[in-house]
C-alpha cells in the first residue's frame, strides 16, 4: 500500500495540517465567542451539529483545493505538460 504522505508530498501534508489546525483554532474561538456574548442558554445541540457541519464542509473543501494544488505541482515537476499538444 502507498504511504499516503509519499502520495501526497511532504508539502501538501504540512499543508493539510495547517489548514486543520487553523480551522479548529477558529471553530474554538467562534464558539467561546458565542458562548461568551450569547450566554450558554442560547448554545443548542441543534447550533453546535450545524456550526461543525458548515466547518466540516469547509475543511473539505480545503481539503480538495490542497489536493489540487499539490497534483498541478507535482505534474509541473514531472513535465507532464506538453504545450497542449
Amino acid at each position: 500500500m502507498t504511504d499516503r504522505r509519499r502520495r501526497w508530498g511532504r508539502d501538501a501534508t504540512r499543508a493539510l495540517q495547517s489548514w486543520t489546525f487553523w480551522l479548529l483554532i477558529v471553530l474554538v474561538g467562534l464558539l467561546a465567542g458565542d458562548l461568551i456574548s450569547e450566554g450558554p442558554e442560547r448554545i443548542t445541540a441543534a447550533y453546535l451539529v450545524a456550526r461543525v457541519v458548515v466547518f466540516g464542509g469547509g475543511w473539505l473543501g480545503g481539503v480538495f483545493v490542497i489536493r489540487w494544488l499539490a497534483r498541478r505541482a507535482a505534474d509541473g515537476s514531472r513535465g507532464a505538460d506538453d504545450g497542449g499538444a
